[in-house]
């Protein structure tokens, strides 16, 4: 019981890290004229000040997590990232939005590694995939939730309330992570080895990282992935602008059917492929990255009918 409340807690947090990242993008027919800004500055916010603390902050966060106790260092980054998110209630203009989203990508960059670091520790391996699947169902439904505050709350609370009201909820579920205790470690180290660990440098890390990508093609490919993924990320930034200034929805309405469908789908999605996944492994031998190629080449050609 008590590692699936911690899944269902990492899962919540997850879901709050992804209704903070999207909420530029989900608020964008509010922000957009309020602060007067122009394409190339929306486009600018909701990728480059994220994506590059995020992906930076991001190579040092997994090793991070194997040397510190990672509860704390979760109530750390969703502290962090929420006091960003509220500050980003009383931005001014372009400068003072882009700031804060610098830190937020420090803040969230904490929360996937030191969370599946956790959750490999208290799930078995045959039960990963379902783990897994559990926490990442917190992406879809996040942003789809992003989008209905923006839909349902938009218009009465106003976009600087609704980031004010969020930034605070991140600091009281930040606050909660400390109730959790750290589980003992699969692959333990020795005290010294832990200790040498927390000493190294800088330089040691990223010679860690460097040798992990050259002997791990898994994680090369992991990575390729992430960089096309956040291709048709920042494409998507500007998804709710098309559909009011080219379709001509209504601002409030398109956020709360696409949110609706992301809600729904992040649900389908998620939970059925981590529960598929294990079937996969356990029945074939032929691995998770098998299973899901398979399911990326299958689902994909839709797109083109």
């Amino acid at each position: 019981m008590n590692a699936y409340r911690l899944l269902f807690f990492l899962t919540l947090l997850n879901l709050l890290n992804f209704v903070d990242r999207q909420l530029i993008a989900s608020f964008a027919n509010f922000i957009v004229p309020d602060l007067g800004l122009t394409d190339t500055q929306y486009g600018f916010l909701t990728t480059v000040p994220f994506i590059v603390f995020y992906s930076i902050a991001g190579l040092f966060m997994g090793v991070l997590a194997d040397m510190v106790n990672r509860p704390k260092l979760i109530a750390f980054g969703v502290a962090l990232w929420s006091v960003f998110t509220a500050l980003t209630g009383v931005a001014k203009g372009f400068v003072s939005m882009a700031i804060p989203r610098m830190f937020i990508g420090v803040g969230e960059s904490i929360l996937t590694p030191t969370s599946m670091s956790l959750l490999s520790d208290t799930f078995p391996s045959k039960r990963m995939g379902f783990a897994a699947g559990f926490y990442y169902m917190g992406v879809p439904i996040g942003v789809g939730v992003s989008l209905l505050i923006a839909g349902y709350l938009g218009e009465s609370l106003g976009w600087r309330n609704c980031f004010i009201l969020l930034g605070l909820i991140g600091l009281i579920l930040g606050l909660c992570a400390l109730l959790f205790k750290d589980r003992e470690r699969k692959y333990n180290k020795s005290s010294d080895k832990v200790n040498q660990l927390s000493k190294e440098t800088t330089i040691n890390i990223v010679n860690t990282l460097i040798k992990a990508l050259q002997t791990s093609s898994a994680l090369r490919f992991t990575i390729l992935a992430g960089v096309f993924y956040h291709i048709v990320l920042g494409a998507s930034g500007f998804e709710q602008l098309w559909l009011v200034q080219e379709r001509g929805y209504e601002r409030s309405e398109i956020a709360q059917l696409v949110g609706w469908i992301g809600v729904f789908a992040g649900l389908a999605g998620n939970l059925v492929g981590g529960l598929l996944s294990d079937w996969w492994q356990e029945n074939t031998n032929q691995g998770r990255p098998m299973f899901l190629f398979g399911c990326t080449n299958n689902l994909t050609s839709w797109y083109f009918l």
